[in-house]
């Protein structure tokens, strides 16, 4: 190369080391001024009043923290793609049943305009600016990747009988990996819920935003569903390849294997009023044939006892019998007026037996489970919520043998001869089966039909408080902001 050649080279690349050198003073800088901000004892006024805001902001501190508080989402003096990406989908929300307004855009689109307020705009760009833009962009892709995967608000905030089974994914390390690629739209589509529902409910979801657009009164419809959806991300990642759904607001189970329902029932559940099914899963382990049932304590105490106080024939006349350290003992040995008598009263195996013929086993801190009943004509009512909790079903014969299907020695007539032995006899399952008691007021059918259900137990009201639904639109993107 000629000298002539050297220095013209050397001339065209002053500004842009220059620039490069200014960059990296404003980089550094800028990780200075963002340790200081993500190890404040106070949050950003931005990242205040988030329901879910102890999670988020710790997922923040430990992404930057592994990364030296460098900037994320700032190439130099401007966001980089990324950026862009994430405050598109982000845009989006509402297809998932979220509200962008509540994720910041307001100040990060002032920030990416093309204006010549904008600061990425500037030759004299401050650190401040750079730490402040990518502190909110971090903030954004945690709190809305947060609520696709675990939701707005924990279950047992809208009802202290409701456990879901959060979804588990390290948000720092996706949001890493995600800015290494440049696809931060796949990053968010891989903690969307992958349940048919889901995909289903959502479908619905713009059918009725385009209804409501034309009629009003469809809103509290779109509001049913988006609650709905939000329920969806409260359930594992993987329900399982078989397994038992039941809906209580539609009174239904269903028992699904590869995605596809086998077998379908009617159920009855816990009355609204004083006794409702709780709202979990667990896995069931076990059948029992010609149970007992053991009366428990609290309606051993509200109902049973005074009955026998009233009527000393009542016991034999329900085929009920005292159980004291294990064993029956005669009635008359005890004293039921004395409250702290430690006995059990439980029903023999038989035609009278509360639980039926059988009963179906997932242990679980509420003592519920499905069974059988005597009461069949209950199945008839539309509404029916008449259990003290426990599940009750329609078909226990062929839930049997679906349950039992896998363990051929239970053939049809081995189960029909246990179920009428009057002899308990429990039986372990080799494959235990999760079991789903789930509060879908909006679900879509095999046939893709949309349905509702009432809101039995006034869940969907305490959630739409919970999410703010019920305020003004305005009122939400204020306290949002």
């Amino acid at each position: 190369m000629s000298r002539f050649c050297a220095v013209a080279v050397a001339v065209c690349l002053l500004p842009l080391l220059t620039t490069c050198r200014r960059d990296q003073k404003l980089t550094r800088q800028a990780a200075l001024t963002l340790e200081e901000r993500v190890e404040s004892s106070e949050r950003p006024n931005f990242a205040r009043g988030d329901e879910r805001g102890d999670q988020i902001w710790r997922d923040v501190r430990r992404f930057y923290r592994s990364h030296g508080y460098a900037p994320a989402w700032i190439e130099g003096r401007r966001p980089g793609a990324e950026a862009s990406q994430l405050i598109n989908a982000v845009h989006a929300a509402r297809e998932e049943g979220l509200d962008p307004d509540d994720y910041d855009l307001k100040a990060l689109d002032q920030q990416r305009t093309e204006k010549s307020r904008n600061p990425f705009k500037k030759d004299a760009l401050i650190p401040d600016q750079v730490a402040e833009a990518d502190l909110r962009l971090t903030y954004m892709f945690m709190k809305y990747a947060t609520h696709l995967l675990r939701g707005r608000v924990d279950p047992s905030e809208v009802d202290s009988h409701w456990f879901g089974q959060p979804r588990q994914k390290d948000l720092p390390e996706l949001l890493a990996r995600a800015l290494d690629s440049g696809d931060l739209a796949e990053a968010l589509r891989s903690v969307l819920p992958r349940h048919a529902q889901y995909a289903a409910l959502k479908k619905e979801l713009a059918r009725y935003r385009d209804i409501a657009a034309r009629d009003p009164s469809a809103e509290d419809r779109v509001a049913q569903i988006e609650l709905n959806l939000e329920r969806w991300r409260w359930l594992p990642e993987e329900l399982g390849d078989r397994y038992i759904l039941v809906n209580v607001p539609t009174f239904q189970l269903q028992a699904i294997e590869q995605g596809k329902v086998t077998l379908a029932m009617r159920v009855v559940a816990g009355k609204a009023d004083e006794t409702p099914t709780p709202i979990f899963s667990d896995e069931m382990t076990e059948v029992v044939f010609s149970p007992y049932w053991y009366v428990p304590t609290s309606i051993l105490r509200k109902e049973t006892i005074p009955a026998i106080l009233r009527d000393p024939g009542y016991l034999d006349r329900n085929e009920l019998e005292v159980v004291q350290a294990g064993h029956v003992v005669p009635a008359s040995s005890v004293d039921w007026s004395d409250p702290d008598q430690r006995v059990q009263v439980r029903q023999r195996p038989g035609a009278k037996n509360s639980l039926g013929l059988v009963k179906f086993v997932f242990p679980n801190k509420f003592d519920v489970y499905m069974h059988d009943t005597p009461a069949h004509s209950l199945f008839s009512h539309a509404e029916r919520d008449f259990s003290h909790g426990c599940v009750r079903v329609e078909k226990p014969v062929e839930l049997a043998q679906w349950v039992l299907r896998d363990q051929p020695e239970w053939t049809a007539q081995r189960i029909d001869a246990a179920m009428h032995a009057g002899r308990e006899q429990h039986v372990a399952l080799k494959r235990r089966i999760p079991v789903y008691i789930v509060y879908a007021t909006a679900w879509v059918d095999e046939a893709g039909r949309l349905d509702f259900a009432n809101d039995l137990y006034g869940h969907d009201t305490r959630q739409r408080a919970l999410l703010g639904l019920d305020r003004p639109r305005s009122t939400r993107v204020a306290q949002a902001g």
